[in-house]
């Protein structure tokens, strides 16, 4: 791996697309962090942050669901209605 990266300098992604070309399936994350120990990749602060976007998290379970619902489109279930639970921790479904 470190070969093609010396040959052709270039991100995790492009890298794990040139190997999986010569037949070798490795992961870009993988990928990533061996080049970050051998100092060829920083990480990018950014990313290690808190999204914003992520509102509904909980410490335990069962302290949050989510609901969702749709029309059976099945000729067996004509107009019969849908309805899911899922537990926003442990993304448990019940039906």
């Amino acid at each position: 791996m470190l070969e093609t990266f010396t040959s052709r300098p270039s991100n995790a992604v492009a890298l794990e697309k040139l190997l999986k070309q010569q037949g070798i399936n490795i992961s870009h994350r993988l990928i990533h962090s061996i080049l970050k120990k051998r100092g060829l990749s920083a990480s990018e602060l950014n990313k290690g942050k808190r999204r914003k976007w992520v509102k509904y998290e909980r410490r335990h379970s069962n302290s949050l669901w989510h609901t969702d619902y749709y029309m059976v489109e099945d000729p067996r279930w004509r107009g019969k209605w849908f309805i899911a639970y899922i537990d926003d921790d442990s993304r448990m479904v019940t039906e």
